[in-house]
């Protein structure tokens, strides 16, 4: 007996349904009880009790929902097809068809989902249709068609339309301009011609048939869309070249306008526009390398390995090209000594009378032993003893008393000075400069060649002048530093100077460097400190911390000096420091501008019967006074000699200024060898940052730094036959190696003579046999 559907109002496999339609397949209800939930609620009977009978009939499913057929593998391995025996429904599947109900209980039958493969074809055959009726549209059949419909199938917006016979032009004027200089004007133009051959005009400069490759293959016009894409291109005067040529030479034009017009306003951008000037013009022609190789220079000669990392990115000359560039300067130091060299008179003729005075600073650099052979020069030796190894190299410098000039006029490894002092003055003034005084440390060596040169006065006649005078200077620097060194050295009690007061000489005080470290000691665990100037390497310093003279600063400093006067104990020491400190911000002064940021009147430039002197005047008798005390216990000879010595002289070296040059004041900090010690750190830096560096590796960083200079002031629109034709060149810095000095060599028993290797012997010889070859 057929099942009966249990849906209200459902007949199926009822007897009087039977007669009239087929048996209807019946499907029992769910075991899942949440599922079973919701086919009671579809079928609307919430109080029906569910029995092993109950089933519900296909009528309420649509055939999606049903599976009537399973998929196997036949001995074949095909998969074929087969009907159910008993038809089943997919998993989830819930009765929600009832015809004999209302339509509101029913949910509308899902639409069919369509096999994705022929929708995809149905797609792209839209597609292809609406492609192919565009195509079709867009051509162009002649040229009278096309004169026909122009004005209907293109926007043309602000561009204007003329036919001439078998021509026709359209073209954009410059009416859109608020000023209109130069009148009416065409800006660009597209031309037409009846063969529909295409012409376009940039500024009345026609495009190559390379420019319009991009939307015109074969230079002629077959679509709309094609004279579409060229207004709308060209509505704006853009240029099409595809490798951007037409482009860098406008730029290019309009770099070299704007540096002509910054260069009336001397706009420190000039530098930077030239640079990007050169860029572009490397870009699109020759590599002719003008503004760039000054640039390359400077980068090359601090760090190679830089200069290649830059050249990444820029356009700029190969290493190989800037070191012949630099093989063409003559500006050796080695040549300095022979007075072959124009490098001074190159230097000196850029700079003012003023700026001519300059001081003469003599130093020592020691350097590592040994002999360096390099272009026809061996390096090493000893000046004064040919026979020894030079250990030291006594540099000249000069750098001018009344402005920032300064540079190196000699390098000799020698240790002797008395021989070789005044000849470098009458070199120095063959070049055009003037020596106001001889600066240098006091040591026992220099205050030797001091007096030998001054007949135990403060200056001696100037060599190439008699009736002028060059004043004779200790560093004051280094004098600041020994009064550092001569406190830290003392033997006595809590290391302690006894001095007279600086207003009474009668009174004598303590100063006591314990004081200091007391006072430190005490702040030391303090999160703010007063001192706070004052750390160990100050107060304890080691043989090599004791040259530096920011040590000696930080114990003479003015917040030193605060922080012991809250201290009633320690005033004299405070009285001391203060004492120093003042004479040390006098003597020290470098710009005109210090004394205004300092609120200080001893920082400030000295000007005629200025009140300063009258301190310096005064310090000196105070030194007097202290040295001249029985019971002096104080800085040492040397010391002392050196710092009365060069005070007394600075108020000479003052009066003699205004005497006889036109200055309107004097800065006593250019009386220092500052500069000189500078340039020595630079040496060490060009040398790799080595601190014991040789001779030869200080005639090449020289010559670095020479060229640099020169650089600076060379036109930058030089080449290289220019520069061989300059007063800065010369046979003395590049030759050529003559081989056939050598070839002797190969012609006697000299490796025979002695135990060498084969291989060794054409690891030897082999290049320079390929060379010859």
């Amino acid at each position: 007996m057929p099942r009966l559907c249990c849906v209200p109002g459902c007949k199926s496999n009822y007897k009087s349904t039977l007669k009239n339609e087929e048996l209807q397949t019946t499907f029992c209800f769910p075991n899942e009880e949440s599922l079973q939930k919701l086919w009671l609620k579809a079928i609307h009977r919430d109080n029906y009790s569910i029995t092993k009978h109950s089933v519900v009939c296909c009528k309420h499913f649509t055939e999606g929902e049903i599976r009537r057929f399973e998929v196997f593998k036949d001995k074949d391995s095909v998969f074929q097809e087969r009907p159910l025996a008993r038809p089943t429904l997919k998993r989830g599947a819930v009765p929600h068809i009832f015809a004999n109900l209302p339509k509101y209980m029913s949910t509308p039958e899902p639409k069919a989902r369509r096999d994705p493969e022929e929708r995809q074809k149905e797609c792209i055959q839209r597609e292809t249709d609406q492609i192919e009726a565009f195509l079709n549209d867009d051509l162009i059949v002649d040229f009278d068609e096309f004169k026909l419909l122009v004005q209907t199938k293109t926007v043309l917006k602000n561009w204007c339309l003329k036919t001439c016979g078998e021509v026709f032009y359209f073209y954009l004027l410059n009416t859109d301009c608020d000023v209109l200089e130069e009148g009416v004007k065409v800006i660009n133009s597209i031309v037409i011609h009846s063969d529909m051959t295409v012409q376009v005009f940039l500024h009345n400069t026609e495009l190559s048939p390379n420019d319009l490759r991009w939307i015109l293959p074969e230079r002629k016009l077959q679509r709309w869309s094609q004279i579409e894409n060229l207004l709308t291109r060209y509505s704006f005067a853009q240029h099409t070249d595809l490798d951007g040529t037409f482009h860098l030479k406008k730029a290019h034009e309009h770099l070299i306008s704007a540096i002509a017009i910054l260069n009336q306003q001397n706009s420190k951008h000039l530098t930077t526009l030239e640079l990007l000037k050169d860029q572009l013009s490397l870009i699109t022609s020759k590599k002719v390398y003008n503004m760039p190789t000054f640039f390359s220079l400077i980068i090359f000669n601090q760090s190679s390995s830089t200069y290649e990392h830059i050249r990444d990115y820029l356009i700029l000359p190969t290493s190989r090209r800037l070191k012949q560039i630099s093989s063409e300067f003559n500006v050796s130091p080695i040549l300095d000594k022979e007075r072959k060299n124009s490098y001074l008179q190159h230097a000196a003729s850029n700079l003012s009378d003023r700026e001519k005075i300059v001081c003469l600073l003599i130093d020592e650099i020691y350097v590592k032993t040994g002999l360096q052979y390099k272009a026809k020069n061996v390096t090493g030796f000893a000046e004064n003893d040919p026979t020894k190894l030079a250990k030291s190299v006594q540099t000249f410098m000069i750098s001018s008393a009344f402005a920032n000039f300064k540079e190196v006029v000699r390098l000799v490894p020698a240790d002797e000075l008395s021989q070789i002092v005044l000849d470098v003055i009458r070199y120095i003034q063959m070049e055009g400069f003037k020596v106001l005084c001889v600066i240098t440390d006091n040591n026992r060596v220099n205050q030797k060649v001091f007096r030998c040169l001054c007949n135990g006065d403060v200056y001696f006649s100037n060599p190439s002048d008699p009736a002028e005078k060059i004043f004779t200077l200790f560093d004051f620097v280094h004098i600041f530093k020994n009064i550092y060194h001569n406190w830290l050295n003392l033997k006595n009690f809590e290391h302690t100077f006894l001095y007279p007061n600086y207003n009474n000489f009668d009174v004598q005080e303590k100063a006591s460097f314990e004081n200091i470290r007391s006072f430190y000691k005490n702040e030391i665990e303090k999160l703010t400190k007063l001192a706070y100037k004052l750390n160990d390497k100050t107060l304890y310093p080691n043989n090599l911390e004791r040259q530096s003279v920011v040590l000696a600063n930080n114990v003479f400093h003015e917040s030193t000096i605060t922080a012991l006067k809250t201290c009633s104990s320690y005033s004299s020491t405070a009285n001391f420091l203060q004492i120093v400190h003042d004479w040390w911000r006098f003597i020290n002064v470098k710009n005109t501008l210090k004394g205004t940021h300092k609120r200080n009147d001893h920082s400030c430039p000295i000007i005629p019967f200025h009140e300063n002197i009258k301190f310096l005047k005064k310090f000196l008798n105070w030194l007097d006074a202290w040295h001249q005390n029985i019971q002096n216990v104080g800085l040492s000879k040397d010391t002392y000699n050196g710092l009365k010595h060069s005070t007394s002289v600075m108020i000479k070296i003052v009066d003699y200024s205004f005497e006889h040059f036109p200055v309107e004041y004097v800065l006593c900090g250019k009386f220092q060898t500052d500069n000189l010690e500078k340039r020595f750190g630079r040496y060490r830096y060009l040398s790799g940052c080595n601190y014991h560096i040789s001779f030869n590796q200080i005639l090449e960083s020289e010559k670095k730094i020479r060229l640099q200079n020169v650089l600076k002031t060379c036109n930058t629109e030089f080449d290289l036959k220019e520069l061989r034709n300059s007063s800065l060149t010369s046979e003395q810095d590049t030759f050529s190696l003559d081989i056939s000095d050598f070839l002797f060599i190969l012609e006697t028993d000299y490796l025979i003579s002695y135990d060498v290797d084969e291989a060794v012997k054409i690891y030897i010889c082999g290049p320079f046999s390929h060379k010859k070859n």
